[in-house]
């Protein structure tokens, strides 16, 4: 191959894609890795976030004074190809 690859990015993108995959309420943001925060789509309800985060969410003050941007560390992570990363 003549084009450079970054085995961590690739192995990352796939973390990243099969979270989102199976938590369709969450986005990872740019240059996530496993363990830290995702942000909570603005299309889950209050209501919905205690059932979904039960251990509970960052809610993001904007300067407008709208929260409207939620994060948390509160889910799970199972893939193979993330405990290959934590082995690199």
């Amino acid at each position: 191959m003549s084009t450079g690859c970054n085995v961590h990015e690739i192995l990352r993108a796939i973390d990243s894609s099969q979270l989102v995959d199976k938590r369709p309420e969450i986005a990872t943001p740019a240059s996530w890795v496993p363990g830290e925060k995702v942000m909570i789509l603005p299309t889950v309800k209050d209501e919905e976030l205690t059932k979904l985060f039960p251990k509970g969410v960052d809610k993001v003050s904007m300067p407008s004074g709208k929260v409207y941007i939620c994060t948390t560390t509160n889910y799970r992570m199972s893939s193979i190809i993330h405990q290959c990363m934590i082995s690199y």
